[in-house]
């Protein structure tokens, strides 16, 4: 051969090579025993074969990390068939999802040979797919529990409505008890106890619509602990023991006992399903102090006084990835259909509302505490029971009410009469606003549904002020939660009839 055509020869094949070596997918060529003879730059990198080095050099060990081909081995496939074959996989060894298509190579004779091999890393692609899946389930979720809560806050609206009805006039005949033989004075009692245990219901409903109202009260949280401990004992199975240490001071913050109680339950719930083979769950309630050092330790904690409260199981514990993500929405380590991912991150908001903190320690086996830190309200609790009597019966001014219900108008009818407020009543908006122009020279305070179909007591309510700017208001609703203006208040349904009367009289003050 020319010396020509050898330098031809040998620029051809370092052509050959670089061109080889430049292609990003792993290739490297194997004969009939599965030895790799040929292999490209990207191939020695992720295998870590050695560029020159010589003995046996099983594709399966550098690939599988295993002593025989794998099961559905493409390569076999082509050796067998002499037909090119792919297959996707998981390859724990690399720990790469790989795309792996195999061709025969044969000889000019068209004998076999052994096989050209090609992997493609496919490992970000696959994930890609697996986030937009697991992303338009989450929406689809989410979506649905959009619905739900729709159609529940709906519903429950509607059953309050009756339930103020229910209650408010079983409680103006339980006034007059004294002059009811006992067995009407028990069933008004037996109708009074199951209106309230619906009305309880409605709450839990409502909150799980999101659409429930938020009413911040001074409580001790010793208190909701207690009256919370009955419910935990049912929610959690006998196999866990319930262990409650609670503060020997009472311990005052202002919240809605409502949301506490949800943040509670929700991590009793946790805890039992952490701990299937029972173990105990233990909830701690005490007064602490955080100053600089404690936020320079972790992170979080603006200097001050705190009421602590602290829920440990010994269940199964996490790992760090998981207490990273926990407080997530729609982050769940339950199978499909047994969490929705949304109560630790609802819990989380709660917390943060009331300007505290929530932080949670875990391992593996050796269970979990939820640490909450809620500010101190130094303020103590007066308990009182309104009366009927207190409310003075002089004729107070004149009230116009907006209410569809039929049934609910006529009770606060009678009792704002009995209070002695001249009324007015409106079974819907535009009927408000036409008996608003007709008496706006008398009428002192506007009572307003907040939600009815198409015009609501809101809407009324904004067409009037602007015919007196200073008129005062009251909404009557489940789920109103923007009355913040001078002069509005909001009493939610179901209400008592001294609650409403009560209601007028520190809005008109």
């Amino acid at each position: 051969m020319q010396s020509s055509q050898i330098k031809e020869s040998l620029q051809y094949r370092q052509d050959w090579e670089d061109t080889f070596n430049a292609i990003t997918d792993m290739i490297t060529i194997h004969d009939m025993d599965f030895n790799i003879i040929y292999a490209n730059k990207a191939a020695k990198k992720s295998l870590g074969l050695s560029s020159n080095g010589s003995g046996e050099k099983k594709c399966y060990k550098y690939y599988h990390g295993t002593d025989f081909p794998p099961e559905r081995c493409p390569s076999c496939k082509c050796l067998t068939t002499h037909e090119p074959a792919t297959y996707e996989m998981f390859e724990p060894n690399l720990n790469r999802f790989l795309e792996i298509r195999t061709m025969p190579r044969l000889d000019n004779n068209n004998r076999l040979l052994g096989l050209i091999h090609i992997v493609r890393d496919i490992t970000e692609r696959k994930r890609a797919v697996e986030e937009k899946v697991q992303l338009e389930t989450q929406l689809l979720h989410s979506q649905k529990l959009q619905t739900v809560s729709t159609l529940t806050g709906g519903a429950v609206h509607d059953f309050n409505n009756y339930l103020t009805a229910i209650l408010g006039y079983s409680e103006l005949l339980q006034i007059d008890l004294e002059q009811c033989d006992e067995t009407t004075a028990f069933n008004i009692m037996q109708i009074r106890d199951a209106a309230e245990k619906a009305a309880n219901l409605t709450k839990d409903l409502l909150s799980f619509s999101r659409k429930k109202t938020i009413a911040p009260q001074l409580l001790n949280i010793n208190d909701v602990v207690r009256q919370l401990e009955k419910l935990l004992k049912i929610l959690i199975s006998k196999k866990i023991k319930l262990d409650t240490i609670l503060a020997k001071d009472a311990l005052m913050v202002m919240a809605d006992s409502c949301q506490i109680e949800q943040i509670l339950m929700n991590l009793a719930i946790n805890a039992r399903d952490a701990m299937p083979d029972g173990g105990t769950l233990a909830i701690k309630t005490e007064a602490v102090g955080l100053d600089e050092k404690f936020s320079e330790d972790h992170g979080y904690g603006k200097p001050g006084r705190y009421i602590l409260i602290s829920v440990s199981d010994n269940g199964f514990g996490m790992d760090g990835n998981t207490v990273k993500r926990i407080f997530e929405p729609f982050f769940t380590t339950k199978e499909a259909g047994k969490g929705t991912g949304l109560g630790l991150a609802i819990a989380y908001g709660i917390v943060k509302q009331y300007g505290g903190y929530i932080d949670v320690k875990s391992k593996i086996g050796e269970g979990t505490t939820f640490k909450i830190y809620l500010p101190v309200n130094s303020a103590r609790v007066e308990k009182t029971v309104p009366i009927m009597s207190d409310v003075h019966s002089e004729k107070a001014g004149t009230v116009l009410v907006l209410e569809r219900n039929t049934n609910v108008r006529g009770f606060m009818a009678d009792v704002l009469a009995d209070g002695g407020y001249e009324v007015i009543e409106a079974n819907n908006a535009e009927n408000a606003i036409d008996r608003f122009i007709v008496n706006k020279d008398k009428i002192n305070i506007l009572i307003m549904d907040g939600t009815m179909r198409k015009k609501n007591g809101r809407d009324a309510y904004e067409e009037i002020k602007k015919i007196n700017p200073g008129v005062k208001v009251l909404f009557t609703d489940d789920n109103y939660n923007e009355v913040c203006e001078k002069g509005a208040g909001l009493i939610p349904k179901p209400f008592l009839p001294i609650e409403l009367l009560n209601a007028v009289i520190e809005v008109l003050d």
